[in-house]
């Protein structure tokens, strides 16, 4: 009788699982741990755990060099309330590829062209949705990945003064 309840009880597991997909399908929800709407403080603590500024420091738009083997390079933006805007990582030539899979699930993404996947991405209260496109001239492997919000208004923002721009 044991025998019998332990049968069923894997019978009705081995369904379940079979029932279950293999992976769940995934959209992308952020870029190296970046998302839009992060403000400044919280995506410099994030990026100076991966790289070094290299250009911008204390301005609107700035590159950094990245210390991962996947990613080079990395250009981000800030809005006019100094929050991110967006965010372009490029593959590191000779490093870890990066295939486009890897950034989300492709049946949730929107493929054009050769090799240009777009994710829209539900975003967090106050910030509205935001898209993360990976591109590339390889069919497998992508070149630049990026990471950004709708386009609110043209996005002119003066360098940082001494004492100036935090008002907490």
């Amino acid at each position: 009788m044991r025998t019998t309840q332990m049968t069923w009880a894997l019978v009705a597991l081995a369904m379940l699982c079979a029932a279950m997909p293999a992976a769940a399908k995934r959209a992308p929800s952020d870029l190296l741990g970046l998302t839009p709407g992060m403000s400044d403080r919280d995506a410099e603590h994030r990026l100076e755990k991966l790289g070094t500024c290299v250009r911008g420091e204390g301005k609107a738009k700035q590159t950094w060099k990245l210390n991962d083997p996947r990613y080079e390079y990395l250009v981000l933006r800030y809005d006019e309330e100094w929050r991110i805007h967006w965010v372009t990582a490029f593959a590191r030539e000779g490093g870890r590829p990066v295939r486009y899979r890897d950034i989300g699930e492709l049946s949730l993404a929107r493929h054009s062209g050769q090799h240009f996947y777009d994710w829209t991405v539900p975003a967090h209260p106050g910030v509205g949705t935001w898209s993360i496109v990976a591109r590339g001239a390889d069919p497998r492997y992508l070149q630049s990945v990026s990471i950004s919000t709708e386009m609110r208004q043209a996005l002119i923002v003066p360098a940082r003064t001494e004492g100036g721009g935090d008002d907490d």
